[in-house]
């Protein structure tokens, strides 16, 4: 992840850096990107299933979601793509191919499922290849459902 100020003429590395790979020095395939309360980076780590927190002039991120291979169940992702916080402090994951969006309470061991999660379809309790989030200033997740072509 590459931090550039206004007007620099190049970047500084904030996040991974050292090639593609699981250590948690390293990333795979980075998505998307929130900044939490403390300063942290939150990193959607698609191809290594995870979601890492990079503290501000850290070596090492934290992984605090997945982390635990690919697979369904709740307390893994699969090529998560995007990441946002709720007013309540929780991490809301697109978790890309398995057609859901997680909500991740602060410390959980699993996440719990908020939206789709009933396989890959179009009805309006499914998802497909849910990809960017944001909360609206009510509060409800917006969820761009990319192979649907609806938001």
């Amino acid at each position: 992840i590459q931090r550039w100020a206004p007007g620099a003429a190049s970047g500084e590395i904030v996040a991974g850096g050292k090639g593609k790979g699981d250590s948690l020095d390293q990333l795979s395939c980075p998505f998307g990107l929130v900044i939490d309360s403390e300063g942290a980076l939150l990193i959607a780590d698609r191809d290594n299933h995870r979601i890492q927190r990079w503290a501000p002039g850290a070596e090492a991120g934290e992984t605090v979601a997945g982390g635990k291979g690919k697979g369904d169940a709740l307390c893994q992702l699969f090529n998560p793509v995007d990441v946002v916080i709720d007013s309540a402090g929780a991490l809301l994951i697109a978790d890309r191919d398995n057609h859901r969006i997680q909500r991740w309470a602060p410390g959980a061991a699993s996440g719990e499922i908020v939206a789709g999660g009933k396989g890959k379809g179009d009805s309006l309790d499914q998802l497909s290849c849910p990809f960017g989030l944001v909360i609206d200033s009510e509060g409800a997740l917006l969820i761009a459902d990319r192979d649907n072509h609806r938001i």
